[in-house]
């Protein structure tokens, strides 16, 4: 019997369900990678909380889950059915209730947390990272990854100073760290009343406090890696939308819609900066920009790529 130097839960608030196959041999493929490694072993438990209400496949989530445990019989499978009371699938409605289960039932001393969306898989490197950060680094409830857009940017932040301005500035449009580069400590969110809200802030009501006050408890991409050479030229460590989803598969088709404005934001990406700038202008001037760039798109026979996460078309 192997002995773990620690344990993992890998948290996935799905409603995608044909999505569920991939991110499980993601999950094989780094669990595999990470056991040809020179370290020691992470025990991964994958909970899998279903949103019942907005569940979509031509299968029942109870079929995908006796087919996934069959086809992975080696990875730690858990579903808990939920009835989320919010609009999306995720937050405190999603993971609270079944995280707190599932850590009665298991006699844990304090694992790391790790929440992978079903539109996400896991990085190959991650486990390593993690592994080693609780070797050398045991004083550290926090570690804050890189991770990779879709777009092939690089996001993540490289310092601590770096790290104190953003959240006490309040800057999270970009700079703020998404779900998928946060590793933490089950009592640190405990302390912190677990997640926070069951709407799509539920990052940053819940991760700036916690971050906020804890900055001597993370680890950053500068410590983790020594291999960072530069914050433009950084190492991956995770992923951010990894997969391609029907959702916005069927947003790319849309034709590029201008309804009323209430609020505008405007982002500028340059080379020479390495998050976008961005602008607040008037609802009214935001307008007449998206009519021209309607007008560009109606010429020219393109479509409107919507980011519906995100709320701004680009």
């Amino acid at each position: 019997m192997m002995n773990y130097i620690d344990d993992i839960i890998l948290l996935t608030a799905c409603f995608r369900g044909p999505n569920l196959d991939i991110i499980a041999r993601s999950i094989m493929e780094a669990q595999e990678l990470h056991k040809s490694g020179n370290v020691e072993q992470l025990k991964i438990y994958w909970v899998i909380c279903v949103d019942t209400v907005h569940w979509k496949g031509d299968l029942h989530y109870s079929n995908v889950k006796d087919e996934l445990r069959q086809r992975y019989p080696d990875l730690d499978i858990n579903f808990y059915e939920r009835v989320p009371t919010g609009e999306v699938s995720m937050g405190s409605d999603l993971y609270n209730e079944p995280l707190m289960d599932f850590m009665s039932k298991h006699k844990f001393i304090n694992p790391w947390i790790y929440i992978l969306d079903d539109d996400n898989i896991l990085h190959p490197n991650l486990l390593s990272y993690v592994s080693k950060v609780t070797i050398y680094n045991p004083d550290k409830e926090i570690i804050w990854l890189t991770n990779m857009q879709r777009s092939g940017r690089i996001d993540g932040v490289i310092s601590e100073d770096y790290a104190m301005q953003v959240t006490k500035s309040g800057s999270f449009f970009m700079n703020f760290p998404d779900p998928s580069t946060l590793v933490y400590r089950y009592s640190l969110l405990e302390k912190y009343g677990l997640y926070q809200s069951n709407k799509s802030n539920y990052d940053l009501v819940t991760f700036v406090p916690m971050i906020g006050e804890n900055l001597d408890k993370c680890i950053f991409a500068d410590e983790l890696d020594p291999k960072m050479p530069h914050p433009s030229v950084q190492v991956v460590h995770a992923y951010h939308d990894g997969l391609r989803t029907e959702d916005e598969f069927e947003a790319d088709m849309q034709s590029f819609e201008v309804g009323t404005v209430n609020s505008c934001n405007f982002r500028v990406q340059t080379d020479e900066a390495r998050f976008p700038t961005q602008y607040h202008i008037p609802p009214e001037l935001g307008e007449m920009i998206l009519h021209m760039i309607k007008v560009y798109y109606d010429q020219h026979n393109m479509t409107g790529h919507i980011s519906r996460g995100s709320g701004y078309a680009r």
